[in-house]
């Protein structure tokens, strides 16, 4: 008889019918516990399956990488993140990466003639996507449901004497003191708009109005407002 091994001690057993649980069978066993590869540079650990897809963990210095082959085809593979039981992230053969559920949103308006007080919101509320539910079309709020850096922008169509417009966090002014995020509506037919990232807060929301001391009636057209996480 040949002898077996221990996996989590080292330990050789003298023959392979002295019972361990610890020991993992060729043909498949459930281990319980830590289990530590260690090794020199280069491939510490490798999944396959019979059909040639593997799994292989390098190490090369301080960089860890993991290499996937799905079916023994460098230009197909795909590699798939989990959670609960659906795909959060994958990255296909050619290295784009998908997250099907990253916050974003589009939404339009067409508000027309309006009369504005000092630093009132304008509700662009059409929504044309929202993934993860976090713009209210009730009030044109985009509101973040984690910490972290977003981008925005928006545009504005008007007519008018010229006019303030801000990108407002949680209703105040995005960098009063200077104009960062701000933008003139123009005597003229105009469109206006600005971009910028922001960092927020858990349950900061976002939204675009007047800048405070800007108020009068306007005539507002053709809006949009959008947003998305970007990590």
């Amino acid at each position: 008889m040949g002898k077996s091994k221990d996996l989590a001690s080292g330990a050789a057993y003298q023959d392979q019918t002295e019972s361990d649980t610890r020991y993992v069978n060729t043909a498949g066993d459930t281990m319980t516990g830590a289990l530590t590869v260690s090794g020199s540079n280069g491939e510490l650990l490798n999944v396959s399956s019979t059909t040639g897809s593997e799994l292989a963990v390098y190490v090369d210095g301080n960089e860890i990488s993991f290499r996937a082959d799905a079916d023994n085809n460098n230009n197909d593979s795909v590699m798939t993140f989990d959670l609960d039981g659906s795909e959060k992230m994958r990255i296909d053969g050619l290295g784009r990466v998908t997250k099907p559920n990253q916050p974003c949103f589009l939404a339009v308006g067409n508000a027309g003639q309006t009369s504005f007080s000092s630093g009132a919101i304008i509700n662009i509320v059409n929504e044309i996507f929202d993934k993860g539910s976090n713009f209210d079309t009730s009030n044109g709020r985009f509101t973040a449901p984690v910490a972290g850096a977003y981008f925005f922008s928006y545009a504005i169509y008007s007519y008018d004497a010229a006019k303030l417009f801000s990108i407002k966090i949680n209703n105040n002014d995005y960098a009063p003191s200077d104009t960062h995020g701000l933008c003139t509506a123009h005597t003229t037919n105009s469109m206006t708009g600005t971009s910028t990232i922001l960092n927020l807060a858990a349950n900061d929301y976002v939204n675009v109005g007047f800048r405070g001391g800007h108020s009068g009636s306007v005539y507002i057209n053709h809006c949009h407002f959008a947003g998305f996480l970007i990590g």
